[in-house]
């Protein structure tokens, strides 16, 4: 289904899409040609040679959580459930960042002296073979499905960019396409350089939102005074808000259950032992409150 739109926007949305998936093939062949040693071995494919510094870790940690599951399910979310959604999603990562900055330094340096390299890694040598296999099963279940709610809102975003020209199947299969070449010409070294160029520019356009609401109502009270003044919109700042499925048992559940489980997921895990020093590993979480903070405010916001 198309959007209407008029022919100069859909080919400027083009040109910008077709400028960026270039820039991100550009990324991951130069960080091959410049860091063959990044790429050379599976330890150095996977985990960047463990020499990601400040700037990238901190880009890269924007662009991890700036995902579809973000942008088109917790935005979605808190839109439609109000404040009970708002709060799980902010404790949930607040666990989720107590939780990697406690041990991000230990699992760093435990995985130069064992040559970790998954966390599966992790579980197969302390735990043994069985609980190694398990450990993959549930892992392989819970990466390949977030993983395929990541693509498939790409193909949305896609779709909805390009005002329909681009069908949302299409998009998804661009997607899972770019990104497989990507990741296996250029390794974590390429896909934390792409990560951090998408997180700049997810970070500006993140605070440039904010700001821009805020100028636009007249300040953060005055937009707040709005939403308060208006019972429909007042409604999602109580609890259960708008609907009553996040009571506080749900809320609370919700909120452990993700926050301990997030941490252990591979791209959460080897993000943190690619880091150039252990320090750099333990602020990788504290990066992550700092840019998702804009995020739930712009949802306040819209």
């Amino acid at each position: 289904m198309a959007i209407a739109a008029d022919s100069m926007a859909v080919a400027t949305s083009l040109s910008i899409i077709v400028f960026y998936l270039i820039l991100i093939v550009f990324i991951g062949v130069y960080a091959w040609r410049k860091f063959p040693q990044a790429t050379e071995s599976l330890a150095g494919y996977a985990t960047a040679g463990k020499t990601l510094g400040w700037i990238v870790v901190l880009f890269s940690a924007a662009a991890a959580q700036y995902s579809a599951l973000t942008f088109l399910g917790f935005i979605g979310y808190m839109y439609k459930f109000g404040l009970p959604l708002y709060i799980g999603v902010t404790f949930m990562y607040v666990l989720i960042s107590a939780g990697l900055y406690a041990f991000g330094g230990r699992m760093w340096k435990l995985s130069r002296k064992f040559g970790d390299v998954t966390p599966t890694d992790a579980v197969f040598r302390v735990y043994g073979k069985a609980a190694g296999y398990v450990f993959s099963i549930i892992m392989i279940i819970a990466l390949v499905t977030y993983a395929a709610a990541g693509v498939k809102g790409i193909g949305y975003m896609f779709w909805a960019c390009t005002y329909g020209v681009i069908p949302i199947t299409l998009g998804t299969i661009l997607a899972i396409v770019l990104a497989i070449i990507s990741t296996i010409i250029s390794g974590q070294k390429g896909t934390a350089w792409v990560g951090a160029l998408q997180g700049f520019l997810l970070l500006a356009g993140i605070f440039g939102g904010a700001v821009y609401f805020v100028a636009h109502y007249g300040g953060v009270t005055a937009v707040f005074e709005k939403i308060l003044s208006t019972p429909e919109l007042a409604k999602g700042l109580t609890i259960p808000g708008f609907a009553p499925a996040w009571q506080y048992p749900m809320l609370i559940s919700w909120i452990i259950a993700v926050g301990l489980g997030w941490p252990i997921h591979t791209h959460m895990y080897q993000k943190m032992i690619s880091a150039k020093t252990p320090t750099i590993s333990r602020a990788y979480p504290l990066m992550i409150q700092f840019t998702f903070a804009p995020t739930i405010f712009a949802g306040f916001l819209i």
